[in-house]
C-alpha cells in the first residue's frame, strides 16, 4: 500500500491510513488485493477506485480524486465531509508547529517535571516471561502454517503418532497463550494502566479471533448489495430470521446434492443457479416493498461471488468462547510459593484431546474448528479462517515486539 505518493496531500494521506485503521482494527496494516472486495462493499467504492487510492494500481503523477470520493472516506471516519477533516487535520499540525517552535524554551523545565516511568513489580517478571515465551511459540506455529508447512491441519493426513502430536500440539500453543493473556489481564489490570500499547495490542489479537458477532447481517448485506437491492430495510433483528430461511434452503441443497463446501458447485451449474434462485427468493419475500425478481441474468452473473458468500468456513470465536478457552487452561501452581497460578502442561491438555467425554473437551473442540483442514492455498473467499490466522499472526507479532520492549 503505497500512500506516499507525491500525488496525494498530507491530510489526503492522514484520511486513508485512518480509513485503513478502522477498517482493519489495528494501526499501521496495509490493504491487499484479498482486502478490495470488502472495502469496495464497506465503502461502496469501485475496486478501481480503492485500487488506485491504496496503490495496489499505480497513480499517474498530478492524478485526483473526485470529492465525493474525499466525502465517503472522511464519513467513514464520523466526519461530515472532507473539507471539516482537512480543517481539523490542518488545525492539529499548525499546534504541532507552534509547540515544536517553543520546544527549546520548555525544554529545561519540561525535563524537572518528567516523572519516571512507573515499572511492574518484581513478581510480574514470571508471567511477563511466561507470556512472551507462549507468544513465541504461536508466532513459529501460525509461521508454519502461513508457510504451508502444516499438513497435519488436514485430517486426511494425520495417519501416525507424529502428525497427531503435531497437531494437537498447535491446538496447545494457541490455548496456552489464551490462558497466559487472561492471567495476566487479571493479576495486573492496573500495571497494564501504564503500558497502553501492550493493552492496544491484547485486544487487537483477541479482536482477529472475534471478527463476526453478526454473520447473518453481514452475508445478507453483502447479497444485497450484490444483487443490487437496497438495504435500509436490513437490521440486525430481521437479519437473524431471514438468514435461518436462508440456511434451510442451503441445507436442503447440500442434503439433496452431497454439496460440503463452494466448490463442489463448480461443476454443476444448473444446481448453483437454482440455488440462487431460491436464496433470492427469500430476500423477495423478506423486502417489505414492491420490486420485481432478481433477474436469472443477474443471478448468472453473480453466481460465483453469491455462492463464495453462502458457503465461505467460518469460526470466530468469541470473547465468552476465549474466556472459557482460558479458564480450562489456568490452573494453581503448587511448586511455586510466591506464584499462584499457571498455565497447563501440554500433557494434561493432551489427555483432555484425547477424552471426547471430557467436559473440558468442548473449548478444545471450539479452537480445532480454527485450525482443522486448514488449506491456505485455497482461496481466502472460501474459507474466512485464512485472513483470520493472517490476522492473529500479525497481531500475535505486534504483541510479543511490545512484550519484548517492556523494561522491568
Amino acid at each position: 500500500m503505497q500512500l506516499e505518493h507525491s500525488a496525494f496531500p498530507p491530510p489526503f494521506i492522514a484520511l486513508l491510513q485512518l480509513v485503513v485503521e478502522k477498517f482493519k482494527g489495528r494501526p499501521d496494516a496495509e490493504i491487499k488485493h484479498r482486502d478490495v472486495e470488502d472495502l469496495h462493499f464497506e465503502l461502496k467504492l469501485s475496486d478501481t477506485t480503492i485500487k488506485r487510492l491504496y496503490g495496489i494500481d499505480k497513480v499517474k503523477e498530478g492524478s485526483k480524486f473526485r470529492q465525493s470520493t474525499k466525502d465517503i472516506l472522511a464519513q467513514y471516519i464520523g466526519y461530515k465531509n472532507y473539507a471539516q477533516f482537512e480543517r481539523e487535520f490542518n488545525e492539529k499540525e499548525q499546534e504541532k508547529e507552534r509547540e515544536t517552535q517553543s520546544e527549546p524554551q520548555q525544554q529545561s523545565s519540561r525535563t524537572r517535571s518528567v516523572k519516571p516511568k512507573k515499572k511492574l513489580k518484581k513478581l510480574d517478571y514470571h508471567y511477563l516471561k511466561a507470556l512472551i515465551e507462549s507468544s513465541q511459540q504461536l508466532h513459529i506455529t501460525l509461521e508454519k502454517i502461513l508457510n504451508n508447512e502444516a499438513s497435519y491441519l488436514n485430517s486426511n493426513a494425520r495417519i501416525n503418532d507424529i502428525q497427531n502430536y503435531w497437531y494437537c500440539q498447535t491446538l496447545y500453543d494457541f490455548c496456552a497463550l489464551l490462558g497466559w493473556l487472561t492471567l495476566f489481564e487479571q493479576l495486573f489490570a492496573e500495571q497494564l494502566a501504564f503500558f497502553p500499547n501492550l493493552g492496544i495490542s491484547i485486544f487487537d489479537l483477541r479482536d482477529a479471533l472475534d471478527r463476526h458477532p453478526e454473520v447473518h447481517y453481514q452475508q445478507l448485506m453483502h447479497l444485497c448489495i450484490l444483487w443490487e437491492l437496497e438495504t435500509y430495510w436490513l437490521t440486525s433483528a430481521n437479519a437473524k430470521d431471514v438468514g435461518h430461511e436462508v440456511e434451510k434452503v442451503i441445507e436442503k441443497y447440500c442434503i439433496q446434492y452431497g454439496i460440503q463446501q463452494a466448490e463442489d458447485l463448480e461443476n454443476v451449474v444448473v444446481v448453483k443457479q437454482n440455488l440462487l434462485s431460491d436464496v433470492s427468493n427469500v430476500l423477495y419475500k423478506a423486502i417489505p416493498y414492491p420490486m420485481n425478481p432478481i433477474s436469472w441474468k443477474m443471478l448468472e452473473e453473480k453466481s460465483d461471488r453469491a455462492i463464495q458468500k453462502l458457503f465461505q468456513i467460518q469460526a470466530w470465536l468469541f470473547y465468552s468462547w476465549q474466556n472459557g478457552v482460558a479458564e480450562f487452561m489456568i490452573q494453581k501452581d503448587k511448586k511455586r510459593k510466591n506464584k499462584r497460578f499457571t498455565v497447563i502442561n501440554f500433557s494434561t491438555f493432551e489427555d483432555s484431546f484425547l477424552d471426547k467425554s471430557s467436559p473440558q473437551y468442548r473449548w478444545i473442540e471450539r479452537v480445532e474448528a480454527i485450525f482443522s483442514d486448514l488449506n491456505v492455498n485455497k482461496p481466502a473467499k472460501y474459507d474466512a479462517r485464512i485472513v483470520q490466522i493472517q490476522q492473529m499472526y500479525d497481531a500475535n507479532k505486534c504483541l510479543l515486539q511490545t512484550l519484548k520492549a517492556i523494561d522491568v
